[in-house]
């Protein structure tokens, strides 16, 4: 039950500084004479193509360290990115 409680505080934390985050944002675009090109903020539009193999390990093996996983080998599947 404190595992609950714990997630449940670090989850509301979280919330509380994405909302702070998304507060400032609009602060500073709201002071700003000429907005930046919307796809220069959108993170899926910054992107150059699809995710690389490398991209994606790295991103298995930072998920596996946040969540105290074990090393396995994984087999990447290629899926075809819709746009």
């Amino acid at each position: 039950m404190f595992r609950e409680f714990v997630v449940a505080k670090e989850l509301a934390e979280e919330q509380f500084d994405r909302d702070v985050r998304l507060a400032w944002h609009i602060e500073v675009l709201q002071r700003q004479r000429k907005l930046p090109p919307l796809k220069q903020l959108l993170i899926a539009q910054s992107r150059k193509g699809p995710q690389t193999e490398h991209e994606r390990r790295a991103a298995i093996d930072d998920f596996r360290g946040l969540h105290g996983l074990t090393s396995k080998r994984v087999r990447l599947v290629k899926r075809d990115m819709v746009h």
